[in-house]
């Protein structure tokens, strides 16, 4: 019986040193882990530091309105009372937006569009009579007649005088003969004078009928292109406006702020006022009441 309790106590024993063991080493591993969270902690902090410090040394800049990130700076009086800032405006003399704050400034003069050769293709559309081409086609074409005439006039007297000699050579030329042969050549110019001076006309028609077709052509083109000029008017115009009212939509919110500004130092200048008459009321009334 008293070696069954030693062992139980024996076993009693091994299982508390062996719970101890398990606890030191989970006591170990607790104080490790903690150490490594320090650790990283404390790292963490450093960083966090050190972009704290890059933040505060290089402000962000805004490039379009050239505005700079600022943290506040408040002032103090002599007595430790806080001086109310001045406000920041973004309007200049005259009550207009400062250059760096303009979007109108920036946009530059508007496009002349060079409307001349607009102006001269609605001359000549609109024109009376024979354009210059027209003039110039139709000088042409007369000399072109002209030549015409002359070589008909030419070939009609190289064939009388060859019909002369063939009639010589043949036994002689009686007056009879020499009359009917000129009568001959006579209508026979005459036809090809007729021939030359009606394809004469009939070139002076094609060229009245395509002057008068390009006319017609330009004509059809014009409103298109008075459109496509009224058009590029009117997109400068329009970008011209959203320009200056972005400009006076910014003016209108400055103008805001500061009479926001300026109501906010009436009510607190109010609350002074109101402050320092209470407490001269109370003291006026302390000091009464204190005489008998």
């Amino acid at each position: 019986m008293y070696d069954r309790w030693y062992t139980e106590q024996i076993e009693i024993n091994r299982r508390a040193e062996e719970a101890a063991r398990q606890a030191a080493a989970q006591k170990e591993s607790l104080a490790g882990q903690t150490e490594e969270l320090k650790k990283t902690l404390a790292s963490q902090n450093d960083l966090f530091k050190q972009m704290q410090e890059k933040i505060s040394a290089s402000p962000t800049t805004d490039g379009v309105l050239g505005t700079t990130e600022l943290k506040a700076q408040v002032k103090y009086d002599s007595q430790g009372r806080p001086i109310r800032n001045n406000y920041l405006s973004m309007l200049g003399d005259g009550g207009k937006l400062k250059d760096q704050f303009s979007f109108a400034s920036k946009i530059g003069p508007g496009v002349n569009l060079d409307q001349s050769a607009l102006s001269e293709i609605r001359n000549r559309a609109m024109s009376q009579g024979p354009s210059a081409w027209a003039q110039l086609a139709q000088q042409q074409q007369q000399l072109q007649e002209q030549s015409g005439l002359d070589n008909a006039a030419r070939g009609s007297v190289q064939a009388q005088n060859q019909a002369y000699n063939s009639l010589r050579s043949r036994g002689g030329l009686s007056a009879g003969q020499r009359e009917r042969m000129a009568m001959q050549g006579q209508r026979d110019l005459m036809n090809q004078t007729q021939g030359v001076r009606g394809q004469g006309a009939q070139d002076r028609l094609k060229i009245s009928l395509q002057d008068q077709q390009s006319k017609d052509q330009m004509l059809s083109q014009l409103p298109q292109a008075d459109m496509a000029a009224a058009n590029f008017a009117q997109s400068q115009r329009a970008y011209s406006n959203d320009a200056q009212k972005f400009d006076l939509n910014n003016a209108m919110n400055d103008v805001r702020g500061f009479n926001a500004y300026q109501a906010d130092g009436y009510g607190k200048a109010m609350q002074e006022w109101g402050a320092a008459k209470t407490a001269d009321a109370q003291a006026r009334a302390s000091g009464g009441g204190g005489k008998k």
